[in-house]
């Protein structure tokens, strides 16, 4: 009867590998990082918008639907980072959303050092 009782406690307890804890700890955290990046855009566009339109990046028109695509892009990729819905493809999303950021920032350097942008 020991050994029954045993077996059975061993296979109710869920065992998370370092791999899987890693997994659930980088997209808990990764779609803590939207939600927070979310909700002061959500929260004053007009300011959203100030700074998008700051990078001088993009034409009037397109600044304004980013400023009402992105917030809503982004909170969408938190809730399913944080819930683990569709995680595949909101990391993909994340990674892309990260990519076009880091190019954006890239982009506003490169025309300041030569002087594209006053």
């Amino acid at each position: 009867m020991g050994t029954n009782t045993e077996s059975v406690s061993e296979t109710v307890s869920t065992k998370f590998s370092a791999a899987q804890f890693f997994d659930y700890l980088s997209t808990w955290f990764f779609g803590i990082v939207m939600l927070a990046a979310a909700i002061p855009h959500l929260d004053n566009p007009y300011y959203f918008l100030g700074s998008v339109y700051s990078y001088k990046l993009v034409e009037p028109g397109i600044g304004q639907a980013v400023v009402m695509i992105l917030p809503l892009l982004q909170l969408v990729l938190a809730v399913c980072l944080i819930l683990r819905v569709q995680v595949d493809a909101a990391s993909l999303s994340f990674v892309g959303i990260l990519f076009l950021f880091s190019l954006s920032r890239v982009l506003l350097v490169f025309l300041a050092r030569n002087d594209k942008i006053a």
